[in-house]
């Protein structure tokens, strides 16, 4: 599809495109009165939570001049919740079952039960991804029209696990593969009231990004593997030694071979990121609704800002949390101290759970909303005014599966 797009922002009395009116004050008050409710509420309250931050984030965009809406609720996350609870707890005691019955020594049926139960993951996540991104796009409304998503889960459980299956086998290489063939899926079976979205995106593009990124890691690993041969050798010699009643052996170390590993370890982690820009920007480069085109030319020097002081930040709350964490361990005294010091680390880390999910919100979301809005480009914007809705039923519960999935461990 080639379209045409405007060289200079449309001016006067046309609104933009898409503007972002975000104010980062207000939403990290709303971050911080959630965790409080979170905290009393033992964590039950993280379902009105979440509503409340997809309200105002939804909110905080503006196509042509009038605001997105989340029409979602709590009451409706947490049924659906409870529903998927009570669908997997059962599946996952059978699961925890066979895998006691399973004697580490068959190896042959170890491997064929942990092949199996990875495919059931894969299908359980999956399932997620189609509940929770039907159950978004049908609370998703502009003008009060709502978007959706056709098809059923079979259909989408299918194409997906057909994509996915093959760069299991070919060790991740087939990756841009399928993850292009699964969004051109996606992208077939959203609609917007009456308009239909469509993608033609190809994995070509894709493959020099990606392929850094593969190589780098296969190098970082086999550095890894490496610096731990010498101890896997010593491990054999030390059990020899204790047999015989011999002498144990001097430990050899870990030799210098993990620093290399670690350097590109990090290094991976920023050609993902940029992996991840190149991908974003292909493929809604290639992305259409009812004929009209999007750009959104977002440059790796602003989405690299973006996810190193990220990073920083996550950084500078562990090192904190950590910090205080020692000194009131070290400060520690009386009958009671040891109890004191065993919880220490336990709030700590819950702590640093709760303040990640503050640092991914505040900045990481606030600053990549930020970002595709000031960067974002359609064709024909005036498109969507002949939208009407469609009238399609949709869901009464949330996407429950995803949360489900996550309390009970996967």
């Amino acid at each position: 599809m080639v379209v045409a797009y405007a060289e200079e922002p449309v001016t006067g009395g046309e609104p933009p495109v898409v503007a972002f009116e975000g104010r980062r004050g207000a939403f990290l008050r709303l971050l911080l009165v959630n965790m409080l409710l979170n905290l009393v509420t033992l964590g039950i309250y993280r379902f009105w939570a979440r509503t409340r931050v997809r309200r105002a984030l939804w909110s905080m965009v503006r196509l042509r001049g009038e605001p997105l809406a989340y029409t979602g609720t709590g009451k409706e996350l947490f049924i659906g919740f409870l529903v998927a609870m009570l669908v997997l707890l059962p599946v996952f005691v059978v699961i925890t079952i066979i895998q006691n019955l399973v004697p580490p020594t068959e190896f042959l049926l170890v491997i064929g039960v942990n092949t199996g139960l990875g495919l059931l993951f894969g299908v359980l996540g999956v399932l997620a991804m189609y509940f929770a991104r039907r159950y978004l796009l049908t609370r998703t409304a502009w003008r009060g029209i709502h978007a959706g998503q056709d098809g059923g889960w079979a259909a989408f459980t299918w194409a997906h696990l057909k994509a996915y299956v093959l760069v299991a086998v070919t060790l991740g290489l087939a990756l841009p593969w399928a993850q292009a063939r699964t969004y051109n899926y996606r992208m077939g079976v959203t609609w917007f009231g009456t308009g239909r979205f469509g993608a033609n995106a190809a994995a070509g593009p894709l493959v020099p990004a990606y392929m850094a990124v593969w190589v780098t890691y296969a190098l970082a690993y086999a550095f890894f593997f490496a610096s731990f041969l010498p101890f896997m050798g010593w491990q054999a010699e030390a059990a020899a030694a204790r047999q015989a009643g011999g002498a144990m052996p001097p430990f050899p170390g870990f030799g210098y071979l993990w620093i290399p590993a670690v350097v590109l370890f990090l290094a991976g982690m920023f050609l993902y990121a940029r992996y991840l820009l190149v991908r974003f920007r292909h493929f809604t480069a290639h992305t259409w609704l009812e004929g009209t085109g999007f750009r959104c030319d977002i440059r790796t020097r602003q989405a690299l800002y973006v996810a190193v002081v990220y990073l920083l930040l996550l950084v500078g709350a562990a090192a904190v949390l950590g910090g205080l964490s020692y000194l009131l361990i070290k400060a520690a005294d009386g009958p009671g101290a040891k109890v004191f010091a065993g919880l220490v680390p336990i709030l700590a880390s819950f702590l640093f759970v709760l303040l990640m999910g503050m640092i991914n919100q505040a900045w990481f979301a606030f600053e990549a909303l930020r970002l595709i809005c000031a960067n974002l480009q359609a064709s024909d914007p005036t498109v969507a005014d002949e939208f009407l809705n469609r009238g399609a039923v949709a869901p009464r519960r949330g996407e429950g599966l995803a949360d489900a999935i996550g309390d009970i461990g996967f």
